[in-house]
């Protein structure tokens, strides 16, 4: 599964509960019938073509618009989670997951 797939299929998920994916080995979020699995942690890295900067926005920096003036997502677009960071708008099927408390955001380091 790629990238933009995987995107796709995890917005598409907090829309679409229950729906199947006809795509083998992916594996979907449910409520765990064993109780030793009710806390789980999940982590997804996105490395290569994902432009981390568009994905989670941080809004409140000037410069990011200053050194972004053709790609940066538009202030009035970003879904915000916090008073300095947002998401893409095309994430924004993720914000139900965001404010109930099932989806975190851990920003990765390493920006050049």
């Amino acid at each position: 599964m790629n990238r933009r797939d995987f995107l796709r299929f995890a917005a598409g998920a907090s829309v679409l509960p229950g729906a199947m994916l006809s795509t083998a080995g992916v594996a979907w979020a449910t409520v765990p019938a064993d109780a030793r699995y009710r806390d789980l942690l999940v982590l997804i890295e996105l490395k290569g073509g994902n432009d981390g900067l568009n994905t989670l926005v941080p809004y409140a920096t000037p410069t990011y618009y200053t050194l972004r003036p053709k790609l940066a997502i538009a202030r009035d677009q970003v879904v915000q989670l916090s008073d300095t960071a947002g998401l893409h708008p095309a994430l924004e099927p993720l914000l139900p997951l965001w404010k109930s408390r099932e989806l975190a955001v851990l920003q990765g380091v390493g920006y050049p």
